[in-house]
């Protein structure tokens, strides 16, 4: 007789039971937090027809790229002083991180309230400044943590920061404002910040990442030099996706309902696209080829068809959807170089936020700037603009280094032991099993616990799924595969070869 199903899952271990809930209290923390920043990156949307004047150089979009441009200085600011902490570990702890998350309700007030009395612009900018700096403490913590749960997991986050973020910001808090107030509307923003404040409390996340952040080879002076192609390429990146996005809007006039319907259909096909794409993602070349194959060509043709009066939303839809895919990109190649080299997770997540960030500011402050000229008549400033946009894409795509340093993540990579070099080795072979037999994302995750000798107990365990589900998956594979027992696999793992 079959075995009843236990509703109160006693089958699930029971030292799995508390950790089943961090995958999705992370993803709750996370994806609440980014979604809470990225609405005043998207404040200007509640209030287009606002008459504050002090700072608004025009009454126009210049006010709304102003604001575009001060989220990326804070960010930049504030990874510069989390960089200089990092060694710290009052400022490394969990605690400390959470704690930041009051402050910041209470500096998301200012601008709501600041609209709603009729006070300076300079206001909402300060306080948007100020958000986006202390914002930096809660995130690194958080996005370090959500890596050691694996890539799906990164993955998974960072889309649904993506979509969340861009819907509420765009559409939910302006049509709150609208229809009831703006009492209510901060009240609405501030809920996906309650949220993650809330999911925090269900995580089991470790006190400090301070013990990581110890001085390894990679912080070196030699391991410094390192980061010159990875600065270059962030840098680039971050400034001609900066630029671009505030040419439209500033320089070409396109706001309003059109471009924000156009940024939320661009950051959800990006996002459904990054999911399709990326999710065997496993190495650092495959990466490169992303942003080689789709996020190059796509920024500079869009672009180019700038100028086109008629491909104004078809310019506007190539942005967005390079920008967000980049920005998936930009989270899972910080995962790659958290699992392969010698640099702590907090400097990767902060650095790579503080050049990327910089890049963006530059380039939004400039396509701000083009807003004091007629730029849209002016054949031959659009014309320079395209090649200085053209030139910093290529740097940053082309100037990395050759695919062998990129394997070896320019000399930043990790000295693996024996078990780990076999433990990487066992990872590219599933991937290519998965590959070639149509293996599902778990399935793949099961193969490779299987593959390094793990038992159903430990797979239970490790997955927090019921060790039932765990044998289901197996039995799965081995009819996918073709094998009939661990001895069968064991060889067929043995026999898939490998061309790097």
């Amino acid at each position: 007789m079959a075995p009843a199903k236990n509703k109160n899952r006693s089958d699930t271990p029971p030292e799995s039971r508390g950790k089943s809930k961090t995958p999705v209290a992370l993803l709750v923390a996370t994806t609440g937090l980014f979604a809470y920043w990225n609405l005043f990156h998207e404040l200007h949307r509640c209030f287009p027809s606002t008459d504050i004047t002090f700072f608004s150089l025009t009454g126009g979009p210049l006010d709304g790229f102003l604001n575009c441009a001060v989220g990326p200085l804070g960010l930049a600011t504030g990874s510069l002083i989390a960089l200089a902490l990092r060694r710290r570990e009052a400022v490394m702890q969990g605690a400390f991180a959470r704690k930041t998350l009051v402050p910041l309700l209470l500096l998301g007030a200012i601008p709501f309230a600041t609209v709603g009395l009729g006070g300076p612009w300079g206001f909402v900018l300060a306080s948007h400044l100020a958000i986006s700096v202390l914002i930096v403490f809660p995130f690194v913590f958080l996005f370090s943590n959500v890596a050691t749960l694996g890539r799906q997991t990164m993955l998974l986050v960072t889309v649904a920061s993506l979509i969340v973020s861009k819907v509420y910001g765009s559409w939910v808090i302006p049509a709150v404002v609208a229809g009831v107030g703006f009492s209510a509307g901060f009240v609405a923003g501030a809920f996906p910040l309650v949220c993650s404040l809330m999911a925090w409390d269900k995580t089991e996340l470790p006190a400090s990442l301070a013990p990581a952040c110890a001085t390894g080879a990679g912080e070196t002076v030699q391991g410094r030099k390192a980061w010159r192609p990875l600065i270059t390429h962030l840098a680039f990146y971050g400034f001609g996706l900066g630029l671009f996005h505030s040419m439209l809007g500033v320089g070409f006039g396109l706001g309003g309902n059109v471009r924000r319907s156009v940024d939320c259909v661009g950051t959800v096909l990006a996002a459904l696209f990054a999911l399709g794409t990326l999710r065997n993602l496993t190495f650092e070349e495959e990466l490169w080829q992303k942003i080689r194959g789709v996020v190059f060509p796509l920024s500079i043709i869009g672009f180019l068809l700038i100028p086109v009066t008629d491909a104004y939303v078809l310019s506007a839809a190539l942005e967005e959807f390079g920008l967000s895919y980049y920005n998936v990109l930009f989270a899972m190649g910080c995962f790659l170089m958290m699992r392969n080299t010698v640099l702590s997770p907090t400097t990767i997540a902060a650095a790579g936020i503080l050049f990327k960030s910089i890049g963006s500011f530059v380039g939004i402050l400039l396509g701000a700037g083009l807003a004091m000229t007629d730029i849209a008549g002016n054949i031959q400033a659009v014309a320079i603009i395209t090649i200085i946009v053209f030139s910093a894409f290529t740097l940053g795509t082309f100037w990395i280094g050759k695919d062998s340093e990129l394997r070896k993540w320019w000399g930043l990579r990790r000295n693996y032991t024996a078990q780990q070099f076999r433990d990487q080795l066992i990872e590219r072979k599933a991937a290519k099993l998965t590959h070639e037999h149509r293996l599902s994302q778990r399935e793949q995750e099961i193969l490779v616990k299987l593959a390094q000798g793990k038992r159903a107990r430990q797979i239970s365990e490790e997955c927090y799924i019921s060790i039932y589900t765990v044998r289901n998956h197996t039995q799965n594979i081995y009819r996918k595969l073709g094998v009939h027992s661990f001895t069968e696999l064991d060889a067929l793992f043995a026999a898939i070869e490998l061309s790097d």
